[in-house]
């Protein structure tokens, strides 16, 4: 008797397996069919081999499950049996879990399906896979083709993309030279790979044609990592009181990342002051017919950016409007950057003798500027006296004003030449901030006011006119006022104004505040009265702050509940006032205790200083 193994997986092996047969031997299953005997008489010769040995390539036959405890995989023989040859069960049989041969059956013995199962060369379970980020289809695998999980950054939508955002910025413009507007653009989240976006700057109300700003373009990176860059815009300087003005940087085309906020505003404010106005005066003769026009110029401080303009109208002094000149008014409208503009007042010529005329161009209600000087002086030359005719001029002066009685203010008149004929002119006072007729709460006049001829014999050349100036102990600003000239016979007037200034001497007053004591009383509420002092009166307003603060005693915001009232305030002086009062109510009770206090504070003071900041409330015990 032979034994021999199935299981194997070629033609040679079937046909050795075949040769035993014929032998009449006996051999062991231990393929697919575990364990199976198969015992065939050497007389049976009817026995046909089972061709069930997976040749015929059984897709998707997994070999591995093909064979069960009790399945022998082969039809079965027994001693005498010829009908084996047409048993053709095995071979259509596909599956081994379906195999119904006898126990001994032992078919299985040539079943080789394992050898040549070839169900993963056409294994279609990748087919499905959406595991992987980047799943790219393996020889054989048709799955890839139908892929839905590929997550490629370019295409996906999962993926999340970090955001821009550019931030405003506000900057001062300087004088010269140029400042730096730097914006900040943030990233929401850092990013493992470079990201860029291209940005550039667009006019607003600012004009980088009109040198507000440097216009900016290009790109910037922020590295892996990195969630913020900077954009630096160069701001130009300039001396022009305009309106702030504005500019954009706009960021565009990111890559790696979205736009959350691409506009970012610069802000340009104007630190310049408003310009001033000024108007010249003019001096010409007046010419024997027709008009002569007087050219008065009017000129701001410096340029501006934004339209200014200023009213102007003729007044009478001397000259009379109609036989001396024409009366004229209007408006000047200065366009940026425009510093001067022009008004022609025609003077009309005559052939009289005369002392010389003045008229006044008078500049008012300026928009968008201030007025330094509002006053252009028009003076009319004679023309027509004799050629020996003086001129008198009057000068300026300057005075501190004292503490205490008076001080004089001596102006000097003056001729051109020594006189060859007896000469006169009228003088008066005029006030400007000074005045002649002060009140008293304010330390009263400033000066006295004063009115009168000069008379100039032969070959005098000068005269003198004394103001008297008031002294007083306010602290105020520099005053002035005005001596004219008018009238004059036997010359002409060249210089009609003398401006006499008055220099405060007088230091800012200091404040301060007294302490109160008193009892609190048993019930209801009782006043403590805490007085501020001005060391000196001012002739500016005086204002301060005050507040009370608990000590051993507690505020209560009103009623019961507390020792005292809590209370604050401004105390504001009027010029010429030096006291004030600040009262607090204190809140009577019947409870022994220890003497209590609080404090009255005084803070912020303008036009004075404070010299004793704190008032002591001490309300004592009466129970």
């Amino acid at each position: 008797m032979k034994r021999v193994q199935s299981g194997v997986s070629s033609l040679a092996a079937i046909g050795a397996l075949a040769a035993a047969i014929a032998a009449g031997g006996v051999f062991w299953g231990c393929g697919g069919d575990a364990g199976g005997l198969g015992e065939i008489p050497g007389d049976d010769v009817g026995i046909e081999v089972s061709d069930e040995t997976g040749l015929e390539t059984d897709v998707p036959d997994t070999a591995v499950t093909e064979a069960e405890p009790t399945d022998t995989g082969a039809a079965e023989a027994e001693p005498g049996d010829t009908g084996a040859p047409s048993d053709t069960s095995v071979p259509s049989d596909t599956s081994a879990t379906s195999d119904t041969g006898a126990a001994d059956d032992t078919g299985t013995a040539t079943d080789t399906a394992t050898a040549t199962d070839t169900a993963t060369a056409t294994d279609t379970a990748t087919a499905t896979d959406t595991a992987t980020a980047s799943d790219t289809a393996t020889a054989g695998d048709t799955g890839a083709s139908s892929d839905t999980g590929t997550t490629d950054a370019a295409t996906d939508t999962s993926v999340v993309l970090p955001t821009l955002s550019i931030n405003d910025v506000s900057v001062s413009e300087g004088n010269v030279g140029t400042k730096s507007a730097t914006f900040t653009v943030t990233l929401s989240s850092a990013s493992t790979t470079p990201i860029t976006v291209a940005y550039a700057t667009a006019d607003g109300t600012a004009q980088a044609a009109s040198g507000d700003y440097v216009p900016a373009s290009g790109s910037i990176t922020f590295p892996a990592g990195s969630t913020s860059q900077a954009i630096t815009v160069l701001i130009d300087g300039d001396v022009l009181h305009e309106s702030d003005e504005t500019f954009t940087v706009s960021l565009s085309s990111p890559s790696g990342a979205t736009l959350a906020d691409a506009t970012g505003q610069g802000t340009i404010t104007n630190d310049d002051a408003a310009p001033t106005f000024s108007i010249t005066d003019v001096t010409s003769t007046e010419g024997n017919t027709g008009t002569k026009a007087f050219t008065f110029v009017v000129s701001m401080s410096a340029p501006s950016g934004t339209t200014t303009s200023v009213n102007y109208a003729t007044a009478d002094g001397t000259a009379t409007s109609g036989s001396d000149y024409t009366a004229k008014t209007g408006a000047l409208t200065f366009a940026p950057g425009s510093l001067s503009q022009t008004i022609d007042v025609l003077v009309i010529g005559d052939t009289t003798v005369e002392g010389d005329e003045h008229f006044n161009v008078n500049l008012s209600g300026a928009v968008n500027a201030t007025i330094a000087d509002n006053q252009g002086r028009g003076t009319i030359v004679n023309d027509d006296a004799a050629t020996t005719m003086r001129t008198i001029s009057i000068d300026d002066v300057t005075v501190t004003e004292g503490n205490t009685g008076t001080k004089t203010a001596t102006f000097t008149v003056s001729l051109s030449g020594a006189a060859t004929a007896p000469v006169t002119v009228a003088y008066a006072t005029a006030d400007g901030s000074a005045t002649a007729a002060g009140a008293a709460a304010v330390g009263g006049a400033d000066y006295v006011a004063t009115s009168g001829t000069l008379s100039f014999a032969v070959g005098e050349t000068s005269k003198t006119i004394s103001v008297t100036i008031n002294g007083d102990t306010l602290e105020e600003p520099d005053e002035t006022f005005r001596v004219n000239l008018s009238a004059a016979t036997g010359a002409t007037i060249a210089d009609g104004t003398g401006t006499g200034t008055i220099t405060n001497d007088d230091a800012v007053p200091s404040i301060s505040i007294n302490d109160v004591t008193s009892t609190e009383g048993n019930f209801g509420l009782k006043s403590f009265t805490f007085t501020v002092t001005l060391s000196a009166a001012s002739g500016k307003t005086v204002t301060l702050n005050y507040a009370t603060a608990n000590g051993t005693a507690t505020a209560a915001t009103a009623g019961p509940g507390g020792d005292y009232v809590s209370r604050s305030g401004i105390l504001s002086f009027a010029p010429g006032e030096t006291s004030k009062t600040i009262i607090i109510s204190v809140i009577g009770d019947m409870t022994v205790e220890p003497n209590e206090t609080f404090f009255v504070r005084l803070s912020a003071a303008t036009n004075a200083t404070i010299a004793d900041n704190e008032g002591l409330g001490t309300i004592t015990n009466d129970d």
